[in-house]
């Protein structure tokens, strides 16, 4: 896996949870990582933003990524869901569908960047 420095908010498991970090910089110049799928936002039964909604991950990290193994997570037709409350999400469901990048920290640790993350 390419080890980057996060050019957008990106998600890593801490523990057993999944959360969203700043990023360490915003060049552009650096690699991304590489493509496993879309985000988007997820909503609640109210209606209200409470996590990302990861369409294609499932089919392309078979198996071997520690964000499979957290507990802020759920699966839904197919697309894999991580929870969590950031007031810049976007509160309509499945918007706005922008790449995820996974890669790993300068530390080791997996992340995934979600791109165009405002």
């Amino acid at each position: 896996m390419t080890t980057v420095a996060p050019h957008w908010p990106y998600l890593v498991r801490i523990e057993d949870t999944i959360r969203l970090e700043s990023p360490a910089c915003f060049s552009t110049q650096e690699p991304m990582g590489y493509y496993c799928g879309e985000w988007g936002s997820y909503l609640d039964e109210h209606g209200k933003p409470a996590g990302v909604r990861l369409m294609f991950f499932l089919e392309n990290v078979q198996g071997n990524s520690e964000f499979l193994r957290a507990l802020n997570t759920k699966e839904r037709g197919g697309d894999f869901i991580v929870l969590f409350h950031d007031n810049r999400l976007a509160d309509a469901d499945g918007c706005p569908f922008l790449p995820v990048y996974r890669a790993t920290r300068p530390d080791g640790r997996e992340i995934l960047q979600l791109s165009g993350y405002e």
